[in-house]
């Protein structure tokens, strides 16, 4: 009876030490270092036509910087000029980058393509 007690003891501490060296081991080993996900901050800004007619579009003192408060602003394809515009892909610091982003982006019939893509439209005032 007293070696079956000192094989499984000595089985059981055997077995403790394997694990214990094992984990010990790993430890030593070089993981992969988890790196952070990194993430892009969308910047939008919105620019508001204070314009009055068509031909006003492509000027640059015609537009503003911030969200439009004209009642007159509804989602309407139909309306004329444009009312509020927002840039979602970059940032644009004045109104001369604004005509830049414009031209760029629509380089043919560019003041329709804005009154097109506009958030919002107005009538225009004669």
């Amino acid at each position: 009876m007293l070696t079956k007690r000192n094989s499984w003891l000595r089985t059981g501490t055997l077995a403790v030490l394997g694990l214990g060296l094992a984990y010990g081991a790993q430890s030593f080993t070089e993981k992969e270092e988890v790196k952070p996900i990194s993430t892009t901050k969308v910047t939008a800004t919105v620019w508001r036509f204070i314009g009055t007619n068509s031909s006003e579009i492509l000027q640059a003192d015609k537009w503003e910087q911030g969200a439009s408060s004209d009642p007159n602003c509804q989602n309407d394809p139909f309306q004329p000029l444009p009312c509020q515009y927002t840039v979602t892909d970059q940032t644009i610091a004045d109104s001369e980058e604004l005509m830049d982003y414009f031209e760029a982006t629509y380089p043919s019939d560019t003041a329709d393509e804005v009154r097109n893509h506009a958030d919002s439209q107005k009538p225009e005032i004669l």
